[in-house]
Parts: C-alpha cells; structure tokens; sequence
C-alpha cells in the first residue's frame, strides 16, 4: 500500500502547484486526490482516493479513481481497503488471535480478533494500559493478572519505588507490524515486549520517554515499514535525530541480525555505487529480495548515522570496506555503544536446554555423584583443543561478508583443519563437499561420522569458538563454559 507520505505530498503539491520533491516516495503517476465517497466503499477508511489516468486505472477506469491502502491494509477484490488476516508465529506460546493482543487488554477493552485491542472509554495504549486520573499526568495501571506476571518477572521489584534510571514508551503498532515470523525464536520476540510492557521502566507519556519500543519480530520489509511508521506518527524520532541519537529500539533476534534479513546490497553505506561482480553474485543468498530500495541514513542497518537500536544475537561488528571498493559494507552490521546483544535462549542451535546444562555441568553440586564426575574434574583431559564443525576449503561460499577480498581471503577455519591430527588437537569437520566439488577434486566424500560436541567438550582443555560460516553468533561458549572447557574466541581481524 501507499505509506502515509504520500498524502502530504500529494496535499503539498495540490496547495503550491508544483510537483512533488523527489525525495517524497510517489505512488505511480497519482495525479489528484478525491473525496472518499467517490472511491468503493470509502475505502474501508484506511486509504486514500486518488484520481488516475484511466490507462492505470485497471478495474476502475470508468470512475478514474481507486484506493490507495495505508500499511498494513491491502485492496480487497472489490476495490476497497481491508485488513488482511493476522499470522500467527509458528511456535511458541501465542496460538491463538486473541492471544495477539497484548496482555489481554487487561480485562479493559475487547480483542478484535486481528490482535488490537479496542479500550474502554478512559484507558488507551498496546494493553489498555494507560489512563489519566486526578487530572495528573499519564499512568500505567496493570491489571491484578498482569501486576502478579509482573512481580513475578521483577523479582518483586516496585513500581516507583526509587528513581529509574531510564524510561521505554511502547509504541502502539498496528498488529501486521508487531506480529510474524523470523528465522529464529518468533515467539522470543514476543515475550521480550510482553514484558517491557509490565516493566517499572515502562512509560506512560512519549514525551517523557527515553527509548521507544518497536514490538514484534521484523522481516526487511517489516522492520522498514516499522522504523517509517515510527518517523510519520510520532515526533520522538526527528527529536532524536536532532540530537544525534538513536533511541528506537527494535529486534533482529537472528544469527546475522539485518544479514538475515535485507538484501546484502543494501547493507552498504554508498547504496549508489556500483557493487563489485562477487557482491552481484551473493545476491541470491538474502532473503528479502521484495525490499530492493535504497533506503536512507536513518533507516538503513549499515548506516553508522541510523537513528534506531539493534537488539541482535550477533555482536560482530563487521563494517569495513573490501579490498577493490570503495564502499563500507557489513552483514550483523553491530554498532559498539549502540545496538544491545541478547544472548540466545536455551535450546536453540548449539545452546542446550537449562536441564542438559544442569545435568552435564562440572559445576553442578549433584554432578559429583556420577560416575563420570572425578574424571570431568581431573587435572587432565584427553584433548588439548577441539572443534567440531563444517569447515568449508575457502571463503568463495560466503563472497557477500565484508571480510572477503578475493579468493585469497583468510579463512580461519582452513587453518585450523591443518592443525588435525597434530598431538593434543581433535578437529573434527563435518562439511561434505556438494558433487560438482567432489567431481573437480577427483574425490568421493563421505560424510563424517557425527560426533557429540558435548562429550568431546567434556574431555578437552580448550574449545575453539569461532563466527559461524557465514559470521553468524559464535554460541560455543555457553555449553563450553559449563563442561569446564576454556571458550577460545577467534575474531576475523
């Protein structure tokens, strides 16, 4: 759908007769705008009217007129505006629409099935949450369900019972903007707003607010049309952007963080240069190629200027610029004293549960009555180092990184794979080579026999914790530390 700029502009341009500034968006050749009546069903109220040449016009070429939908609604067969169906993650504990809205409402409005809720005259916010009493100033009143999650998620902590030391207004998305889907943890994403909004640090008025809370997971195109949504409907973010501070705080809760999830061509601080043949190439590894524009200082995740906070899993700040470019690029696109690292939750790719931890740990008080518990904490262990991974021959799989100059790029993990079969080192590499790799090295590979990374963690010194292939977050160290292996942290540079 048109974003709301388009509007203004068009106002803009109606009222001085000239034509809209490049630098506003323009929906194709959106000439006048009407009255809403002259448009199917007024547009469901959640779009604008505009008057077309009749050869784009499509279905309404007899009126000269057609919706255009404001994010998140799309036009409907018939020409009006609607609200498509809310996704719902595919794990996780939210299962069901109502469940969408946050907090229930708490007992204060009604869930309109599309996971917003509909307050009560009196209350407003995400949950229903806020009200005005006294003639004072905003306030958060939780309901008793939600004040007993509370105490329970604060420890018992107080609200207002000493000066906090900041405040986090959460922004009233509309729900195609808060809800989805990402490659890792959806329903973690959820949880994290869900307590921010039982915080003490919560705020009820955005004025006095410090940082502001984008809910909900983000895809490329979500998380852009989220940051717009921030930048049209609230001065918060053009108050900051004065002051030169990022204070938006949204969740890329991925391995590569925006590497996960924009095209890797935009993740460059010099979008109109022209990209090197390799970066062509590792176009077809992104996974939103339907967000192809450039997008501007504030927003985009490469810019160093961006007015928003990263909440990533992934703290590798990897922008620099490629030998043969002129151009910064990056992948996790980490800002030090900016974006926040939130480590994985338990039972995800390399982090074992809480209960695998407590019963494999060294460190464990019930672990000693095992009959494996005096050798877990002998002097000596089987291994000096180990790892166990893919360990791919070179870099040519990953040209899109910011450390590849070339085929001659440094490739830690090829380095190490030497180093199997020296006396006190036990690399174990589980890369299979693809068949058009084993048909040019004249070899046919097997694949590797699996080996349990935590019982060989248990009987070596040091575990090597390195980026992923592709510099996702290095997680080794958590199951490391608790089997009483040394985490060795390898950085590229």
């Amino acid at each position: 759908g048109a974003p709301a700029q388009w509007l203004a502009a068009a106002q803009r341009s109606q009222k001085a007769g000239t034509s809209r500034r490049k630098t506003i968006p323009e929906p194709p050749q959106a000439d006048q705008l009407l009255p809403l009546s002259e448009c199917p069903q007024r547009c469901g109220l959640r779009g604008v009217c505009v008057r077309r040449p009749s050869a784009v016009a499509g279905a309404h070429k007899r009126s000269h007129a057609l919706c255009e939908c404001l994010a998140p609604a799309r036009r409907s067969g018939g020409g009006s505006c609607m609200m498509p169906r809310l996704p719902l993650p595919a794990a996780g504990p939210r299962r069901s629409y109502e469940e969408q809205c946050p907090g229930r409402c708490n007992g204060r409005g009604a869930c309109d099935g599309e996971g917003f809720c509909r307050c009560e005259p009196g209350w407003w916010g995400l949950d229903c949450a806020i009200t005005m009493s006294g003639g004072g100033p905003p306030s958060i009143e939780l309901s008793d369900r939600e004040k007993r999650r509370a105490a329970a998620g604060a420890a018992g902590q107080a609200r207002g019972a000493h000066r906090l030391p900041v405040s986090v207004y959460v922004y009233d998305l509309p729900p195609l903007l808060r809800a989805g889907e990402t490659s890792f943890e959806s329903w973690f994403d959820f949880e994290l707003s869900l307590q921010m909004l039982r915080h003490p640090l919560r705020a009820a008025d955005p004025a006095a607010a410090d940082f502001f809370w984008l809910m909900g997971p983000s895809s490329g195109a979500q998380l852009v049309d989220k940051l717009h949504w921030a930048r049209q409907m609230y001065p918060a973010w053009n108050a900051s952007v004065s002051r030169g501070e990022a204070r938006h705080l949204a969740m890329l809760l991925s391995e590569r963080g925006p590497g996960d999830v924009f095209d890797n061509m935009l993740l460059t601080t010099s979008p109109g240069l022209r990209a090197a043949p390799a970066r062509a190439a590792a176009a077809r590894h992104n996974h939103s190629k339907r967000n192809r524009r450039w997008l501007d200082p504030e927003i985009s995740p490469a810019s160093r200027t961006r007015a928003w906070v990263q909440l990533t899993h992934n703290g590798l700040a990897d922008a620099r610029t490629p030998r043969g470019e002129v151009a910064e690029r990056c992948v996790n696109c980490f800002h030090v004293g900016k974006d926040i690292v939130l480590p994985f939750t338990p039972s995800t790719i390399d982090v074992p549960s809480c209960e695998d931890l407590r019963n494999w740990s060294v460190w464990s008080p019930t672990r000693g009555s095992r009959s494996t518990g005096d050798a877990d904490r002998s002097a000596g262990r089987e291994h000096l180092f180990f790892f166990g991974g893919r360990i791919h021959p070179s870099l040519e799989h990953a040209r899109f990184l910011s450390y590849y100059d070339g085929p001659g790029s440094p490739h830690v993990r090829a380095d190490i794979l030497r180093l199997k079969g020296e006396p006190g080192f036990f690399i174990h590499n589980s890369f299979l080579p693809p068949p058009r790799m084993r048909k040019a090295l004249g070899t046919k590979a097997k694949p590797a026999p699996r080996v349990s990374h935590l019982e060989m963690e248990r009987h070596a010194s040091f575990c090597w914790v390195p980026p992923g292939q592709r510099y996702g977050d290095a997680r080794r160290h958590v199951p490391s530390s608790f089997l009483g292996c040394v985490p060795d942290f390898t950085m590229p540079e």
